[in-house]
């Protein structure tokens, strides 16, 4: 970037202008100073002819001194010696006897004695005086020099003042907005932990959910990415040899995902409780619900199964859910194959249809929703179904708790501190050896 020469302030200004004419009027041209001494004693001593022309004597010895005095005022002391000497020697020349000539009678000798002495007088006074005028000329200048520049502070003064009470104002404007703004925040974190509270009070937590059987073992977590989120699971014995269980995602998050949350997982127990129910009549059931008081658009993605804890026989129908994985007792790991079936709460006419899959005994089934498959990590790479699937297989002979436990912390250490940006659930059911038909729900 090119440098720019610095613009000299006002005060600058002023005080280099005043410094100027300083030098101008006391340092002028040689020429024109001398030049003005000559021209003063030309216009004195024809002023003093043409005044002894109209018969006024002895005028020229006032008029010659003024010259003097004018050129020492205005030209300073060499050009009054020059006007000295000029003025001596028309004096000499045109008003002492003999006249036009140089040479003194002793009869005007004293009168010559006299302008001399009278000149030197007079230029020297004029020379003081003129000292004193440019020491007074450059007193005031400088005197308005510092007024200006005590101007120009109390101006800036003047100018910080206001600044500073306009920040003033603009910082209690601030701290008021602020105080609100906290108070808000606070209000809405407030409902946010009550509305979570009532979301967390719907799912079950406490684990075993059934110490008393042990013909399968059942286990879940739901981590939020924010106060309230919208995902969700549920499991519970229709009768004493099937097991329904679920697990979903609302489409968005915060409070109203939780509502949408507390009706959706209200609506499905109500419907998994008819006898003989299927997975696909319990979707259609909710969906035509949920569609129903749909203002704002919202939908639920939803897995469902219903397992016959004596045969094995996993029946199951898909909402627009992620395809469970399948871990084998002898360590292989599926993806299972879902039927098609569109989100709930879109539309009532939706159809939905039930698949049917086995579950050999130490087979277990791992559902979850897709804040863990689409879990990035700071380079903003996917957790991905691919890794899923490598970190169930390497939880064969690990029990329930153990498999959600581990697959959570692979999701953490994939996202390596990155933001939560979905919710996080899992569940994972396990069909065991033993049967115990008459234990109690």
């Amino acid at each position: 970037m090119t440098d720019q020469a610095e613009v000299p302030t006002g005060v600058e200004a002023q005080r280099t202008l005043a410094r100027w004419m300083l030098e101008l009027h006391g340092i002028r041209s040689p020429i024109l100073r001398y030049g003005f001494a000559v021209v003063s004693v030309a216009v004195g001593l024809g002023l003093a002819l043409l005044l002894n022309y109209r018969q006024f004597r002895d005028v020229e010895v006032p008029v010659l001194t003024m010259s003097i005095a004018l050129t020492t005022w205005y030209a300073g002391t060499g050009p009054s010696v020059l006007a000295i000497v000029l003025s001596t020697l028309c004096f000499d020349y045109f008003f002492t006897e003999p006249f036009y000539s140089f040479s003194i009678s002793s009869q005007d000798l004293p009168y010559f004695l006299v302008f001399i002495a009278w000149g030197g007088i007079v230029s020297a006074f004029s020379a003081i005086r003129r000292r004193i005028d440019d020491r007074l000329r450059q007193a005031r200048d400088r005197l308005q020099v510092e007024l200006d520049e005590r101007k120009r502070r109390e101006d800036e003064i003047r100018k910080l003042n206001q600044e500073l009470a306009s920040q003033a104002i603009e910082l209690q404007t601030y701290i008021k907005n602020l105080r609100q703004t906290t108070a808000e925040n606070e209000r809405l974190e407030s409902e946010l932990r009550v509305a979570r509270d009532i979301q967390m009070s719907f799912l079950k937590k406490i684990f075993p959910a059934f110490p008393t059987r042990s013909d399968f073992s059942i286990h879940a977590t739901i981590e939020p990415a924010r106060e309230v989120g919208g995902d969700l699971y549920d499991f519970g014995l229709v009768d004493q040899t099937r097991l329904v269980f679920y697990v979903g995602d609302v489409s968005d998050k915060g409070v109203p995902a939780a509502l949408v949350m507390a009706e959706t997982m209200t609506l499905m127990k109500l419907a998994s409780q008819q006898m003989g129910i299927t997975p696909a009549e319990i979707l259609r059931q909710v969906n035509v619900a949920l569609s129903a008081n749909n203002e704002n658009c919202m939908f639920v993605t939803l897995f469902i199964g219903i397992l016959d804890l004596k045969t094995g026989e996993l029946s199951f129908s898909n909402a627009g859910h992620n395809p469970p994985l399948i871990l084998g007792a002898n360590g292989e790991s599926r993806f299972v194959t879902l039927p098609d079936g569109l989100v709930l709460g879109i539309t009532p006419d939706a159809e939905y249809r039930d698949v049917t899959v086995c579950l050999e005994p130490g087979d277990m089934i791992v559902t979850y929703t897709d804040g863990v498959t689409e879990a990035m990590n700071p380079d903003r790479k996917l957790y991905s179904e691919a890794h899923l699937r490598e970190t169930v297989a390497t939880l064969a002979g690990r029990g329930v708790r153990d498999t959600v436990a581990e697959i959570v912390a692979s999701v953490r250490i994939h996202a390596a501190g990155a933001p939560q940006s979905d919710d996080i659930a899992v569940l994972a059911l396990r069909r065991d050896f033993a049967h115990s038909a008459t234990a109690a729900v």
